[in-house]
């Protein structure tokens, strides 16, 4: 698993800058992100972030009233063409 390294520097970059802070808003732009409506995603706007969790591949934030958000990182390549970059073989 060699992204798990990343995963526990993301937690440790975030825990300096989320916890005890109130989350505003969460806004979901694609609904291949979602995997439940209930209770749905915005219930946790407003709230104050309390721990920050690695559940294997996830980031887990949970909140003062026992909601968790979980995050799944996803590497995403998306080919690049444009003056001076030549096209795949």
């Amino acid at each position: 698993m060699p992204d798990l390294p990343d995963i526990t520097i993301y937690l440790e970059a975030l825990e300096r800058r989320v916890i005890g802070k109130t989350l505003n808003r969460v806004r979901v732009v694609s609904p291949f992100l979602l995997r439940t409506a209930v209770p749905p995603p915005a219930s946790v706007s407003g709230r104050n972030v309390s721990a920050l969790r690695r559940l294997g591949k996830r980031i887990a934030i949970g909140f003062d009233d026992g909601l968790w958000l979980v995050l799944r990182k996803i590497i995403l390549v998306q080919p690049v063409r444009g003056p001076g970059i030549n096209k795949p073989p």
